[in-house]
């Protein structure tokens, strides 16, 4: 109800966004998956697309079971994580929030997700391989007072884009957006394949291959 009140009371542009004010967003935690007591469920629905001939695979909707207490399955500079369990699937996800900093492991091959401050342009180093050398970067495209996310409006939305930094990931031509909103955490994550291009003049076009969408948060509010 607070959703729909608020986008009555605010007139949404032709893209259903709005900016904020011009102050940074100091603090991560708040655009963290929730933790707290009790069990609760995430439900996802997951698009993949063929690149090869375009056509768009039938949606499967992931639950992910999330543990109410930190675990020592997986450690993030010596401190506990907490779960993601991906129900009837072997899959586990790890998160961590921190003051200034979000730490997940999932599919998106980044570590450092969110790292204030949280303001437009802001970017940073996420991902590092065995010699601490950086392999993925991290840019926040733009944030949002308010922003339509497939059909539904959330209050305080980041954006942000994971690019690869070697040439192994460059060549493979992916990278990744994803957007964060302020007590959900992230609602969208999409997987972006980059076209090759004869001529240097021109861009890469990208084009979606992968779109996970958050369809279902009413158990994972405290």
């Amino acid at each position: 109800m607070l959703l729909v009140a608020a986008a009555t009371s605010i007139a949404l542009s032709a893209c259903d966004v709005t900016q904020p004010d011009a102050t940074p967003w100091q603090s991560t935690r708040p655009f963290s998956w929730p933790v707290g007591l009790g069990k609760r469920s995430l439900r996802f629905q997951n698009q993949s697309l063929d690149p090869s001939n375009a056509t768009l695979a039938r949606p499967d909707t992931l639950t992910f079971d999330m543990d109410a207490e930190a675990t020592n399955e997986l450690l993030y500079d010596g401190q506990p994580t907490y779960k993601l369990d991906q129900q009837g699937r072997s899959t586990k996800y790890f998160f961590l929030p921190l003051q200034d900093t979000l730490v997940i492991f999932d599919q998106v091959p980044v570590t450092l997700a969110l790292v204030a401050p949280l303001v437009k342009d802001h970017s940073w180093n996420c991902a590092f391989d065995a010699t601490n050398s950086a392999t993925w970067s991290a840019k926040i495209v733009d944030r949002y007072s308010y922003r339509n996310v497939e059909g539904k409006i959330y209050k305080n939305v980041i954006e942000v884009e994971y690019s690869p930094l070697t040439k192994v990931d460059k060549d493979a031509g992916t990278s990744w957006v994803r957007l964060f909103a302020e007590g959900v955490g992230p609602v969208q994550t999409i997987k972006l394949f980059s076209s090759p291009i004869t001529d240097p003049s021109l861009h890469a076009k990208s084009e979606p291959i992968e779109r996970r969408i958050l369809i279902d948060n009413s158990e994972a509010k405290n």
